[in-house]
């Protein structure tokens, strides 16, 4: 949605024709009643009718046409099931400061290789003003810096931000470079530019030299923001079947493999299904605080899937919840009712070549806690 509104504006950019922005209220329309994300096409239709208000250059049409489709589409939004609830709800979610949530994390504290994805659209968005030619076009400048900013900020972002360069500076960029393949001799670079481009780059090797931690030499496994193989093969094994009180990362991800057999207490929809009071019960519960246990207790839970540093492990353990598996990584409990005399079926760590890499989900996940 985001690519089309933008392809949108820029024919409009390109043609001056106001008939271009009609299907603007709809394309909002259509988002708004598929993803929260609508919001963020506020943005560039914002940018235009502001910076095309400020044109005493264009005929009135063209400069009053942009702001009018923007009114058009925060009317348009409105028609959905929820009507101006979704945007009260919205307001409430949507922050800057989710720091419970890795997306919503500055760039800097992101993982190397989105630093690395930043710092590269960056460097193109530069190339892109650089090499645009005049007369520069503003609009598209001011879109691409503020979803510069807003990434840098809230990484998750960054695609938008990628989307945004390619599209708007994507064609200037391949008019240069194919203009100067054919000029013998090749026009030189300015020396302020080409030192600013070589300080960029150094500065982002920096920035990714000094992020960099020394990998595990332990298990090979697969993404540290899940449990472990075995431990989903622990559960398939042994049929385990009811409620299951579960990490928040890793609710999705039971779901996926056992939504016939578990029913999760939490997982990655958050808001979208979840009231604020299970959000802050799972909090301090995975903090083991009193209020959080009592929450536990709640819920009526079989199961317990948490991980394996989360003080409730111990404090449940203490209650007479019995621990039936136990890795690095993650822990399962179980009422001790359910507990078969015969004991359990374990199967053997799925790991290559030893013990498992001690990577903690509570660092590492997309839900960060912290004690």
């Amino acid at each position: 949605m985001f690519a089309v509104l933008l392809s949108t504006l820029m024919d409009f950019d390109r043609t001056r024709a106001v008939t271009r922005l009609i299907s603007i209220p709809l394309l909002m329309f259509l988002w708004a009643n598929l993803h929260g994300g609508f919001i963020l096409g506020f943005v560039p239709v914002g940018i235009w009718a502001v910076l095309y208000a400020l044109d005493q250059d264009a005929p009135v049409e063209v400069r009053l046409a942009p702001a009018i489709a923007l009114v058009a589409a925060v009317v348009a939004t409105l028609i959905n099931p929820y009507g101006v609830g979704l945007w009260k709800f919205l307001w409430r979610t949507v922050s800057m400061n989710r720091r419970d949530i890795d997306e919503w994390w500055s760039i800097l504290s992101a993982e190397r290789a989105l630093l690395v994805l930043w710092s590269t659209t960056a460097l193109i968005a530069i190339a892109g003003v650089r090499w645009h030619g005049r007369p520069l076009r503003w609009p598209r400048t001011g879109l691409v810096a503020v979803l510069a900013l807003a990434s840098f900020r809230v990484n998750r972002l960054d695609a938008f931000f990628a989307i945004a360069t390619i599209m708007l500076f994507g064609q200037p960029l391949s008019r240069f470079l194919t203009r100067r393949e054919r000029t013998s001799p090749p026009k030189e670079l300015s020396r302020a530019f080409v030192t600013a481009t070589v300080a960029a780059a150094m500065c982002t090797a920096a920035a990714v030299l000094l992020r960099a931690q020394p990998e595990s030499n332990g298990c090979v496994d697969r993404a540290s923001w899940l449990p472990e193989q075995d431990a989903t093969d622990f559960v398939a094994r042994n049929h385990l079947h009811g409620r299951m009180v579960v990490f928040f990362n890793w609710g999705e991800y039971v779901l996926w493999q056992f939504r016939h057999d578990l029913t999760v207490s939490t997982d990655g929809r958050r808001e979208t299904v979840y009231s604020d009071r299970q959000i802050n019960g799972h909090l301090e519960l995975y903090r083991g605080t009193d209020s959080g246990l009592t929450y536990f207790h709640q819920l009526n839970a079989d199961y317990a899937w948490l991980p394996t540093e989360s003080p409730a492990v111990d404090k449940l353990r203490a209650e007479g919840w019995v621990e039936i598996y136990a890795r690095d990584r993650s822990a399962i409990l179980a009422r001790p009712s359910l507990v078969p005399a015969g004991g359990y079926i374990v199967p053997a760590a799925r790991c290559y070549p030893g013990p498992g890499a001690r990577t903690s989900p509570l660092s590492a996940g997309f839900w960060r806690v912290t004690y």
